[in-house]
């Protein structure tokens, strides 16, 4: 969930939770449309959100690599831009903060 979610309407909260308690997976709206007024979290492009889901399902840049249909080489290059976009050090840092800013689907 985005802090951008809750300028004007608390219902995200309760879409969240509802999604959660039904065993599915909530992600912020504002995080996948591009407008977001205040977001402290970076913004990803849709080809680094899918490759963010795929490293939070537990996928190596070489399994991501066949997900993405690119070679290793652009897969690993894909993984050091996200950390860098991210502004963390690990793959393991990348997904807590994915998930903390509401851009990981698991």
């Amino acid at each position: 969930m985005a802090e951008a979610d809750f300028v004007d309407d608390q219902q995200p909260l309760h879409a969240a939770v509802m999604a959660v308690l039904g065993g599915h997976s909530y992600r912020s709206p504002s995080l996948r449309t591009g407008i977001l007024p205040y977001l402290s979290c970076p913004r990803l492009t849709p080809r680094e959100y899918e490759g963010l889901d795929l490293l939070a399902s537990g996928l190596s840049d070489r399994e991501i690599a066949k997900q993405l249909v690119v070679s290793d080489e652009t897969a690993h290059t894909y993984s050091k831009r996200r950390l860098q976009t991210l502004n963390v050090h690990n793959r393991l840092q990348a997904v807590l903060k994915g998930m903390r800013c509401g851009m990981v689907q698991i």
